[in-house]
């Protein structure tokens, strides 16, 4: 006698898509925590929706038109685009074949697959991105959890963008693990090198007993120095166990007639932390080469917030290698002539070797 068998249970769906908002997708597919990623937008377009065998094995086709609605919602960034994507319940892989999205200062068009629950799952993207305005992500990046410096978002990258930058490559590993391969323009940038305040107040001479104690000493406030570049251009890697730079070249123009050039490469590796987090901190080590050519003595004076009467030509290369916290290397400098201390010399050059 044969059991009779059960139908397995089986739908199609075909539907118009209006006014689909970003904060209803994530809550769909259960990532609330990005629900408010400051972007203002909403999906118009058709949508194909199937399972066979129950709703976990369901499956959503779309392709849609992204727009800000009218009216726009306050204090948020307004989002055009197109999307032609799949996403898989049972998974919770999204397979996009095309994504291209416009905000005013910003384009993303991205193609491939991301895995979002659980997002450890595999991911391999191929990403065109360029911006004009970092604030725009000010909210994204909180949300992602970017910070440093007891700051957050935007205000914990140190730097200011003036002119544009862009990223062409690939995003593999995991949304939660990432490795992001690729090359990265940037122009018209400020660096921003901000030092702590002093922990602890220095010494005090002994009062005399006769004299009235002096007052506390103020606290020590730390200095922010900010530094104009021209151009960077780099091919970059970033991972959660490695930073990876290589044919770097920055460019600074101090003057019409003056202009500094670093060349450079290096890798930065994690290092182990509690339950063997990967950390990067002051004993990851670094492993660096730079190259900097005909530069302006008194532009890197200025570079490192310094101001000596020294004025030459420079040139060197340097090697540094070891802990963050410990470094050693060594280099080669030569310098050509100019002033110091307003007397002319003709030239300069050593051997360089320094450790700690």
């Amino acid at each position: 006698v044969e059991a009779a068998k059960t139908p397995q249970q089986e739908g199609k769906i075909r539907a118009r898509v209006f006014g689909i908002r970003p904060e209803t997708v994530f809550e769909i597919i259960q990532l609330s925590k990005y629900e408010n990623l400051g972007f203002d937008t909403q999906a118009d377009g058709a949508a194909d929706i199937s399972w066979k065998g129950s709703l976990n094995d369901l499956v959503a086709t779309a392709r849609i038109a992204l727009a800000p609605p009218v009216p726009a919602t306050p204090n948020e960034i307004p989002v055009t685009g197109t999307v032609d994507a799949t996403y898989a319940v049972r998974g919770g892989v999204l397979i996009a074949r095309e994504v291209n999205v416009r905000t005013p200062a910003s384009s993303l068009n991205a193609t491939g697959k991301a895995s979002f629950s659980p997002m450890t799952g595999p991911t391999a993207l191929k990403v065109d991105f360029t911006t004009r305005n970092l604030n725009e992500f000010d909210r994204a990046l909180i949300a992602f959890g970017v910070k440093a410096n007891g700051k957050k978002g935007v205000a914990a990258i140190p730097v200011q963008l003036h002119g544009q930058a862009g990223f062409h490559g690939t995003v593999n590993g995991s949304l939660n693990a990432p490795d992001v391969k690729g090359h990265v323009g940037v122009t018209d940038f400020a660096t921003i090198i901000e030092t702590a305040a002093a922990t602890h107040p220095p010494p005090q001479p002994a009062t005399p007993v006769s004299a009235e104690p002096p007052h506390p000493p103020s606290p020590t406030q730390g200095t922010r120095q900010t530094v104009q570049w021209d151009d960077l251009e780099m091919d970059a890697e970033y991972s959660p166990a490695l930073i990876s730079v290589s044919n770097l070249s920055l460019t600074r123009s101090a003057t019409p007639h003056s202009k500094t050039v670093i060349h450079g490469s290096g890798q930065l590796h994690a290092t182990h932390g509690r339950r063997g987090k990967l950390l990067f901190n002051d004993s990851s080590t670094l492993n660096a080469q730079a190259h900097i050519s005909d530069a302006s003595i008194t532009d890197l004076m200025s570079i490192a917030g310094e101001s000596f009467p020294v004025t030459g030509t420079l040139n060197l290369d340097a090697h540094a290698g070891g802990a963050l916290n410990a470094l050693s290397g060594s280099g080669h400098l030569s310098v050509a002539g100019g002033e110091i201390y307003g007397e002319g010399y003709k030239s300069l050059t050593t051997d360089l070797k320094f450790a700690g």
